[in-house]
């Protein structure tokens, strides 16, 4: 059977009561992104910590193929490891208001269905990051652990996250952006404000994490091959200047019992390029010369000051983006300048590790991302009858009369 409550003797005392009392949280995670392995880490993660003894974990795999699928495979990493992907394992499912629809492999004849209370997204990316999931979660009133629609808009389009920032009064490095349809038009033409900006740049998609397709230019020469393969990747790009002598510093933030929480910010990586090997598969950063460098050696030490700016910056942004779940905000220093470089929405395994020493720790964390939702004075929003339908037909030079639309 699909999703069992864990057995009397797996979870304690109480256990009729339990199941009863017990939420059902949709994990989203997969995609149809570039960071699809980094998500099913996340998503895999997350249905292990998550409390048995307060929730019931629901897998809901998002495949390559836009589709949704779950299966008591997905608590396993080594599902995802196998070639070709064992689809046959998993059960389609589709949401209908609030419950998931599981069907049998053949016919299409509907197995089962699972209530949900709560939605959880662990996907990295793609439709999934960029507010996707999260507009399921409005659309069928199913309350949800993780950033809203608007927030991970705003996050995931680093042009969209510059204006927000800046309007904030955050600062931000100075930037240039450009799409794949003024290159394609312009040719030549369309990096002559990039080429003011001076050399060493950083060039990076303007809709990917995970540092996917960020690269170092050094020299003019480089810059039409560079910009070439970062459009791989997206329809917009952003150009910055390369900051040597530089400490990438991740700080996060989430709400619990209504109250903003902070961690303590955390120096991730020294001088060179943070990028996605670097981050997931243990190399060495690349430095200004092209040689690996000793990443714990090149951390920068922060005085009291800046940590307490970092806090505050992350905690200003969290409220201004109005929303729940946890985000981790990506500062870059240098020197005794501090800018934010970006804004994660569904940042890796959930940004656990900024606040618990232990990973058995981080049940505690996640339960308290998923109790959020349901904590304080919640009311409907009012949805007015207009009547305007009544007076209205159908006819005349802009296709309906009686109103001026």
């Amino acid at each position: 059977m699909l999703f069992e409550i864990p057995k009397k003797h797996e979870s304690g005392k109480n256990f009729s009561r339990r199941c009863v009392m017990v939420k059902k949280v949709a994990v989203f995670f997969g995609g149809k992104s570039a960071e699809r392995e980094i998500s099913v880490l996340t998503g895999v993660l997350a249905l292990r910590l998550i409390d048995p003894a307060k929730y019931a974990a629901v897998p809901v795999y998002v495949h390559s193929d836009g589709g949704f699928y779950t299966s008591d495979e997905a608590f396993y990493l080594e599902t995802f490891k196998t070639h070709p992907f064992p689809l046959k394992k998993f059960r389609r499912c589709v949401f209908e208001n609030d419950e998931l629809l599981i069907f049998a492999p053949k016919k299409d004849r509907l197995l089962k269905r699972e209530k949900i209370d709560v939605m959880l997204n662990c996907c990295h990316g793609g439709a999934g990051e960029n507010g996707g999931v999260a507009a399921l979660s409005e659309l069928f009133s199913v309350p949800s652990a993780s950033p809203s629609v608007a927030a991970c808009s705003v996050c995931m389009d680093k042009e969209w996250t510059k204006l927000f920032l800046s309007a904030a009064g955050i600062p931000v490095l100075d930037y240039v952006v450009l799409t794949r349809e003024e290159y394609v038009r312009r040719g030549a033409l369309a990096l002559k404000d990039v080429k003011k900006k001076g050399f060493p740049l950083i060039v990076k998609p303007a809709s990917s994490g995970s540092s996917i397709g960020i690269a170092v230019i050094e020299n003019e020469e480089g810059l039409k091959k560079a910009t070439e393969e970062a459009f791989l990747y997206g329809d917009k790009i952003l150009f910055e200047p390369y900051l040597e002598n530089k400490t990438d510093i991740n700080c996060a933030a989430y709400r619990r019992n209504g109250k903003i929480c902070v961690s303590e910010p955390e120096a991730a990586f020294g001088d060179g390029v943070y990028g996605f090997k670097e981050k997931y598969m243990k190399e060495k950063p690349r430095s200004d010369s092209g040689d690996t460098a000793d990443k714990s050696a090149a951390r920068t030490p922060l005085d009291e000051e800046e940590i307490g700016r970092i806090k505050a910056y992350t905690s200003a942004i969290y409220r201004r983006l109005e929303t729940l779940g946890v985000i981790r905000v990506d500062f870059l220093k240098s020197g005794e300048n501090l800018y934010v470089g970006e804004i994660n929405a569904v940042p890796g395994s959930l940004a656990y590790y900024l606040f618990c020493e232990r990973l058995i720790d981080g049940r505690r964390f996640l339960s308290d991302l998923l109790e959020e939702p349901f904590s304080g004075a919640k009311r409907d929003v009012c949805i007015p009858e207009t009547g305007v339908l009544e007076s209205v037909a159908t006819g005349g030079k802009r296709g309906f009369t009686g109103i001026r639309l």
